[in-house]
């Protein structure tokens, strides 16, 4: 028996929520029993793309995504050079939910 839980009710995507509070489409992505927050974005289509990049990355070119192994074929070159606590962080910084300051530094500004 299958352990997923029900695809969200709120996008027609796996692993894409949309959070009214925030107006931003959240997704993630159950890593070890652990829900694992990928990021805000503004379209669920980007959402999407970075829920199937951690499935890819997580569970390996078998998973279960929202779009073609082919879309990723870019993806899969960065993703093996990669930890997934780092691929997860780069997800992140992609996400419109990052906040971007002047600095590369998180709370520094110039």
């Amino acid at each position: 028996k299958s352990r997923r839980g029900p695809r969200s009710r709120s996008s027609q995507y796996r692993g894409v929520t949309y959070y009214r509070r925030t107006g931003r489409w959240e997704s993630h992505i159950w890593d070890c029993g652990k829900q694992v927050y990928l990021g805000g974005f503004d379209t669920a289509h980007a959402a999407a793309r970075a829920y199937d990049r951690a499935a890819i990355k997580f569970r390996g070119v078998d998973a279960d995504i929202n779009f073609s192994l082919e879309d990723y074929q870019d993806d899969l070159k960065q993703m093996g050079n990669l930890t997934k606590e780092e691929f997860v962080h780069v997800l992140r910084r992609q996400s419109t939910g990052f906040p971007r300051g002047s600095s590369k530094y998180r709370g520094v500004t110039l």
